[in-house]
């Protein structure tokens, strides 16, 4: 498997290859369950891996993303979601190569990570309210929202930039349910400042799920489908 460190559209291979119809389409995959999603903790950078039922979510997925040819598969580099894209590889009718991004990571709470939401909900919320004239405020240990998004959106152009053939061309982004909540709103055009910050907590995309954008030069980005089972 490739491993990029940072996001430079240097660091990427461009050799995609073109399938049906036209445009980018990007299949936006949370990974499945671990152990710690039913446990109210801080997850951020924690590495579990998925547990029985977790894998068996990203199995299903997987046959059922198996019709969609992917021309390539990136994914965070933590653990959960390297095995679901592993899933989604095995199911694939040919062979696809895997992409690790550091860049496509769920936040880092730095010291609050692995602590009980008990403990450290106040002074996480304490944080986001600040994020809405202060972005630049980080987590202690860890980075702040800008910093965030501003890695988010680095990944999202290398993607975007990638030199392509005329054709349709698949590819998976497997990462983490803010993460792709992020993505997605960037693909439409945005970038989250203020208020809006706090619409990140209510998007939803569960464990295993997938969530469909197309690019086309004429129409740009535009989300198809949201946290859905199958494209």
């Amino acid at each position: 498997m490739e491993a990029i460190a940072s996001s430079r559209s240097d660091q990427i291979e461009t050799g995609l290859s073109p399938v049906t119809q036209d445009g980018l389409w990007l299949y936006l995959v949370r990974h499945g369950s671990t152990v710690r999603n039913g446990e109210k903790v801080v997850r951020g950078w924690e590495n579990p891996d998925l547990d029985k039922e977790g894998r068996g979510e990203a199995r299903t997925l997987a046959r059922g993303l198996s019709s969609v040819p992917l021309a390539r598969i990136y994914t965070s580099d933590l653990r959960r979601a390297k095995t679901t894209a592993d899933f989604l590889e095995k199911e694939q009718p040919t062979p696809v190569k895997k992409v690790e991004s550091i860049s496509l990571r769920a936040f880092n709470y730095g010291k609050w990570t692995g602590q009980p939401l008990a403990k450290v909900s106040k002074a996480m919320k304490a944080l986001q309210e600040a994020w809405v004239t202060k972005p630049g405020a980080k987590a202690p240990g860890g980075e702040s929202f800008q910093e965030y998004q501003d890695r988010t959106e680095e990944f999202l152009e290398v993607v975007s930039n990638v030199k392509r053939p005329k054709g349709r061309v698949n590819v998976a982004v497997v990462a983490h349910r803010n993460v792709l909540m992020m993505l997605a709103y960037c693909l439409n055009g945005g970038r989250l400042a203020g208020e809006e910050i706090s619409m990140l907590d209510r998007i939803v995309q569960e464990p295993a799920r997938l969530s469909v954008v197309k690019h086309t030069p004429s129409k740009g980005f535009q989300v198809l489908k949201m946290n859905v089972l199958e494209p």
